[in-house]
């Protein structure tokens, strides 16, 4: 039971990517804040087809985001 307190975890997959998501949704709020400072019109989908996607009713045109966590690289 000791060795369980003090051996370090091989598996650190689900705390990687648990990290990686959290940065996006931090962006992803950080950028919808902007855009209501702003008084700008859009929708926003997170996590559809890319990690966000924005559509703007002004012009009708899609604008799709890849989030990445400086973290990663």
């Amino acid at each position: 039971m000791s060795s369980v307190l003090t051996v370090e975890q091989r598996e650190q997959a689900g705390s990687d990517s648990y990290n990686r998501f959290e940065y996006q949704v931090h962006w992803i709020v950080c950028h919808i804040i902007g855009k209501l400072q702003e008084d700008a019109e859009s929708i926003v989908f997170f996590l559809f087809f890319n990690d966000m996607a924005e559509f703007y009713t002004n012009n009708q045109h899609y604008e799709f985001f890849q989030i990445y966590s400086k973290e990663v690289f």
